[in-house]
């Protein structure tokens, strides 16, 4: 009861309420705008013979290596590769795309295809296009994938 003696609705608890998917056409632009921005930076930089990443525009300025694990302890790790993957898929070179990152092609396949699939999410309001469980599956699996290729890198 309230101060006006009137009966007070009680709120639902967590179990009963419909799951909250207000901000969800957020979360599907934040994707499709870091998928544009691989994409896009995929297209503007090179891969150096040394092997370093530059800008298209500033060749003479190469990025730093980023990978802390190699930095720090000399090891790769199961990323390592994949920038320099997608730039070489970007600019058309399939053979050094793969000799830097076996799974590049696959990455990047996997970031092409949030364009249709976010768009059709933010079609679809208040929902999940494939389900909840489908797109963890899928990330998983490339998750175990890009471990699964390190290990062998290492025994090799």
């Amino acid at each position: 009861m309230d101060a006006n003696c009137q009966p007070v609705a009680a709120l639902p608890t967590p179990d009963e309420s419909a799951p909250v998917a207000a901000h969800d056409g957020d979360y599907h632009r934040l994707i499709l705008i870091l998928a544009a921005g691989v994409l896009l930076a995929a297209c503007v930089l090179q891969v150096r013979p040394d092997q370093r990443v530059e800008l298209s525009l500033l060749p003479d300025w190469p990025f730093p290596e980023v990978c802390q694990s190699k930095r720090m302890l000399g090891w790769e790790c199961p990323g390592c590769g994949l920038t320099r993957s997608f730039v070489h898929l970007a600019h058309g070179d399939i053979p050094a795309s793969l000799a830097v990152h076996p799974l590049g092609w696959l990455i990047a396949l996997f970031v092409a295809l949030q364009f249709p699939y976010r768009v059709w999410a933010l079609r679809t309001p208040g929902s999940a296009p494939l389900g909840e469980r489908i797109p963890w599956v899928i990330a998983g699996t490339l998750v175990l994938l890009l471990i699964a290729n390190w290990l062998a890198r290492q025994l090799t």
